[in-house]
């Protein structure tokens, strides 16, 4: 199920982590988090964050799309392949949105 409401994602004890501790943080994921409120939290020493439901949705969509095009697929190769380039397309899209691209 996707994140319902609006993320509070809690910057002042964020802040507050980050000066007390030398120790990357954890964001455990970023469901419904605008590109600003993410960089914010990388800016405050999110090192890690997970993106599962973004990358499932892509996965899922996809899926469907392939299967109403052509319902008489029925080899796995054929069917998950899209799908598997949706998720390879959604990950480099986060890749950028996270200004992770060209890093070691």
């Amino acid at each position: 199920m996707a994140y319902q409401g609006e993320p509070d994602l809690g910057f002042e004890e964020m802040k507050s982590i980050q000066n007390a501790i030398d120790i990357p943080l954890v964001l455990h994921g970023a469901s419904g988090i605008s590109n600003e409120d993410l960089l914010k939290a990388i800016h405050l020493g999110h090192a890690k964050i997970n993106f599962n439901t973004e990358i499932n949705i892509a996965w899922s969509n996809q899926l469907r799309q392939t299967l109403n095009q052509d319902k008489s697929l029925f080899n796995p190769q054929q069917i998950l392949k899209p799908s598997k380039i949706a998720m390879v397309e959604t990950i480099k899209s986060i890749i950028y949105k996270c200004t992770s691209h060209n890093r070691v």
